[in-house]
């Protein structure tokens, strides 16, 4: 029914390499495990990477905190003057006749933003307490989150007038 010799199967080898003996050396066999070592280290280092920034991405008082921080260090370049109310829970920055105030809210629930004490404006949640200090030109703020985890920051302020 099935004609055998008509179709003749080829022998034909694992190898990439073709030379006479149409087999698997040793040498090939190296270079492939060589390659396959390349493969599996690098990765293990993305691997190891992606991890490390996922747990960064998913905190999400990370990426609220950064984003608080540069927000923050806008409103201290070219000030008119600044100020620490007593106890430090709280900074007032003057700007072109218009006063900014950055302080706790609800007993260190948040810290809030506000222009000529009226509004009030969220910048930064879930805080258990925070402390303004100024000490020449740097204003240093340290910050307890709910979780328990602190942050600190520094920045320095400029001002319009050069020195105050």
């Amino acid at each position: 029914m099935f004609p055998t010799g008509r179709f003749r199967a080829r022998n034909r080898s694992a190898s990439f390499l073709d030379h006479p003996e149409r087999g698997y050396t040793f040498t090939e066999s190296m270079l492939q495990l060589l390659i396959f070592s390349f493969f599996s280290l690098f990765s293990l280092a993305f691997l190891v990477w992606a991890g490390q920034t996922a747990v960064h991405l998913g905190d999400p008082s990370a990426v609220e905190w950064e984003l608080f921080r540069r927000e923050f260090s806008e409103y201290l370049k070219e000030t008119d003057g600044i100020a620490v109310p007593e106890g430090g829970k709280g900074v007032s920055v003057r700007r072109g006749g218009v006063v900014i105030d950055i302080e706790e809210f609800k007993d260190g629930a948040l810290l809030r933003k506000r222009v000529d004490r009226k509004g009030h404006e969220p910048m930064l949640t879930d805080v258990s307490s925070a402390s303004f200090a100024l000490e020449g030109h740097r204003l240093n703020l340290e910050v307890v989150f709910g979780n328990g985890r602190e942050r600190r920051t520094t920045h320095t302020i400029t001002f319009r007038n050069g020195e105050e």
